[in-house]
Parts: C-alpha cells; structure tokens; sequence
C-alpha cells in the first residue's frame, strides 16, 4: 500500500542509487539492507501512481483537446490502449477529491462504476477501516448490491444450492448466463 501521500520522500529513498535511468538502477556495492530495502520500497507508490497521472493526463487531454488528443497516445506513453482506457475512465470516474493514497488503484477501480461521491467515498473508507483487500471490497459490494435485490439471510433457506459470500454467509444473486 502507498504510504506517503507525497512521493518526493519516497523519492529521496533513491539517494543510495548511484544512477537511477530510464533503462536501469546501477547500486553501489555497499549498501546496507536498510538502504537497498528502502529503494525497493520507492517502486510501489510509484506504480501506482503513474495510473493516476496518466488517467488524470488523458483525461485532461481529452477535455482540452478534443478528439485531437487521441491521437498518438499510445506511442507517447508505451501503454496499451486498453490500459490507457482504462486508466482514463477510472479517474475520471473517482475525482481526485475522494481518493484515498493509502489503497491501491484497483481499489478505485472497484467503486469507479458506483453512481454517486457519496456511495463511491462510502466503500473507499469501509475498504480502510476494514482493511480490505481489491477482492474483499469486490465482494462485500457485489453482497450489499445481492441484498438490494431481495437476497438476504431471511430467505436463505429457500436459496440453499447458491453460492454464498466467503466473508459473511450471505446468499450471492445467480448471475443469468
């Protein structure tokens, strides 16, 4: 999990490379464990913050430029265009505003088809004050959303042969083929 919501003290974690570039990290051969730990520690927040810039990239792009900005994205960027689809939706979709730097994009990801700030903001600090990883948040929505539908623990016995929440028992909705 990201642990700063400023990456330039992670960066500074990077002082004990003798070269950081573009094609490579060349390491001074005393290093203590401490010292080489914290670099690799500057690699997560890292990760995760270049989908939130390039989401937030295009999406500006996207609103400035018009249909112009799409053009030669993936060459500018290396990524796919899938990824930068994706990375683009996700963040237009959880403003800057509700993002929480202590869970991980795919955390975002998951709220990001909720309609509402309210309900997204609402999962993102269930998904802190649980402790939840992507797949317990994936799932403790898919059952509140199982419960709106009428599935719930009252009409269980009439739903024994379906498959249950891990998490809490609860009766998951049979999703039609």
């Amino acid at each position: 999990m990201v642990a700063e919501n400023n990456l330039l003290p992670i960066l500074s974690n990077l002082n004990n490379a003798k070269v950081a570039h573009v094609t490579g990290l060349a390491l001074p051969p005393d290093l203590t464990y401490d010292q080489w730990e914290s670099i690799g520690q500057a690699f997560q927040p890292l990760s995760e913050a270049i989908k939130w810039w390039r989401g937030d990239w295009l999406a500006y792009g996207e609103h400035r430029f018009g249909e112009r900005y799409s053009q030669g994205v993936t060459e500018a960027t290396g990524a796919t265009y899938d990824t930068l689809r994706k990375e683009a939706w996700v963040a237009t979709r959880v403003p800057f505003g509700i993002r929480i730097h202590t869970l991980t994009w795919s955390h975002h990801e998951v709220v990001a088809p909720i309609n509402g700030l309210d309900a997204q903001t609402h999962w993102l600090n269930e998904a802190v004050k649980h402790g939840w990883s992507v797949r317990a948040l994936r799932l403790a929505i898919e059952v509140q959303r199982a419960s709106e539908y009428g599935y719930d623990k009252e009409s269980e016995a009439d739903h024994e042969d379906q498959e249950r929440c891990p998490m809490c028992g609860q009766v998951l909705p049979k999703v039609p083929a």
